[in-house]
């Protein structure tokens, strides 16, 4: 059975890597792509009507997301150039055109893009569908403990020493656990250190737009907020986790701050958000439409 399934999925890959397949892709994404930007835009409206909803941001809350978004993009493209070669900028650019992805469901624009790579002679796509498992699961795996722990067993001036403590222990024996059963590929967590910074990175946002709102306790919100999307982030087939991580967010926060107080922190977060994946999107769309032009 384990023989059968295997030989299924190196038939898969291999269909996927054909060129002809390849060329479908690019036509599919496209189209894709335009579809996204009119959900996109359409979220954007309905967001900025919203009732008593001010959208206003800040140079330091612009800065952490595109570094963590810089983050994000390096650590997907080491991952690349490092189990195929190639070109770092290359990946990148897909890496970024594949946000657009996030808001068609069950992410198969997300996954199509990577998927629709240039990749060396006799390569499959295989381990492109792995660092997709990482980046979709391995985050919050070694988040949620930490978080967790932090917003239930310490007081509010140690949060942050037990976050970074238990974030490190549960990185270490994750990465351990991990490397004893992974197929042989080089795995994202062999980039130590970009990926402790990711997930930290995350929580320092959060913690930014707490503070420009003048929350009474804006660790602890960003903590509950972080939680939150890391728990999200198993819900796959919603288009970006749109509504799954604001409910999970109201309901854990439900004896801690009223709806109302945190309203404009969910809306101002998931707009910055939809705003760079645009950004960065629309980079990507560019870019990867004008290699395709040069190489035809």
């Amino acid at each position: 059975m384990i023989d059968k399934l295997k030989k299924i999925t190196n038939n898969t890959f291999e269909l996927i890597s054909n060129e002809k397949s390849q060329k479908s892709l690019k036509n599919i994404n496209l189209l894709l792509s335009f579809f996204c930007l009119l959900f996109v835009t359409n979220i954007f409206i309905d967001y900025r009507n919203e009732q008593n909803f001010t959208f206003k941001v800040y140079f330091d809350e612009i800065a952490i997301i595109f570094i963590s978004y810089l983050i994000s993009s390096s650590i997907w493209a080491n991952f690349m150039k490092s189990n195929y070669g190639g070109s770092f900028s290359n990946y990148f650019y897909n890496w970024s055109f594949s946000k657009l992805g996030k808001y068609i469901p069950s992410g198969i624009m997300t996954v199509s893009v990577r998927v629709n790579q240039e990749l060396p002679k006799k390569q499959n796509s295989k381990k492109i569908f792995y660092g997709l498992f990482e980046e979709q699961f391995i985050y919050p795996l070694i988040a949620i403990p930490a978080l967790f722990i932090s917003l239930n067993l310490s007081s509010n001036e140690n949060k942050l020493y037990i976050f970074l403590i238990t974030l490190a222990i549960s990185f270490i024996l994750f990465r351990y656990i991990y490397f004893k059963i992974k197929p042989e590929y080089i795995s994202m967590l062999d980039q130590k250190f970009l990926f402790l910074l990711n997930l930290l990175i995350q929580l320092v946002l959060f913690y930014q737009i707490a503070i420009n709102l003048n929350y009474d306790e804006p660790f602890t919100v960003a903590l509950y907020y972080y939680l939150s999307t890391s728990i999200g982030l198993f819900f796959i087939g919603v288009p970006g986790g749109i509504g799954i991580r604001e409910l999970i967010f109201l309901t854990l926060t439900n004896n801690f701050l009223g709806n109302i107080e945190l309203i404009n922190f969910i809306l101002k977060t998931r707009l910055l958000f939809i705003i760079f994946d645009l950004v960065f999107g629309l980079i990507g769309l560019i870019k990867t439409t004008l290699l395709n032009r040069k190489a035809l």
